[in-house]
C-alpha cells in the first residue's frame, strides 16, 4: 500500500510538471508571437523608409535628367541660330540621302 501511495505521489508530481511544461510552452509561444509582431512593425517601418528613400533618389534622378535634356536643348537651339547654314546643309543633305536610298531601293523591285 505504501508503493501505490508512492506511485500516486509521483502520478500527481508528473502531471503537475506536465502541466508545467503546458503553460510553460504557452508562455513562450505567447512571448514569441509578441516578439513577431514587434519585429514585423520594425521591418515594416524599415521596408518604409528605404521605399521612401529610392523613391527620393528616383525624383532628384529625374530632376537631373530634366535639368539636363533642358539643356541640351537649349545648346542645340543656340548651335542652330550660331551656324543655320550647317545645320540647313546637314538636314537638306540627310532629305537627299533618304531619297537617293528610297530611288535605288525602288528600282531593284
Amino acid at each position: 500500500m505504501a508503493k501505490d501511495n508512492a506511485e500516486g505521489m509521483e502520478g500527481s508530481d508528473v502531471s503537475e510538471d506536465l502541466r508545467a511544461m503546458r503553460q510553460a510552452v504557452l508562455d513562450l509561444g505567447k512571448a514569441l508571437r509578441t516578439f513577431g509582431r514587434t519585429r514585423l512593425a520594425e521591418l515594416g517601418e524599415e521596408v518604409n523608409e528605404d521605399a521612401h528613400r529610392v523613391a527620393d533618389e528616383g525624383r532628384r534622378a529625374m530632376q537631373d535628367a530634366e535639368r539636363r535634356i533642358a539643356l541640351l536643348e537649349k545648346q542645340a537651339e543656340r548651335s542652330v541660330r550660331d551656324h543655320p547654314a550647317a545645320w540647313a546643309t546637314g538636314l537638306l543633305g540627310v532629305i537627299g540621302f533618304g531619297l537617293v536610298l528610297g530611288l535605288a531601293l525602288r528600282r531593284h523591285d
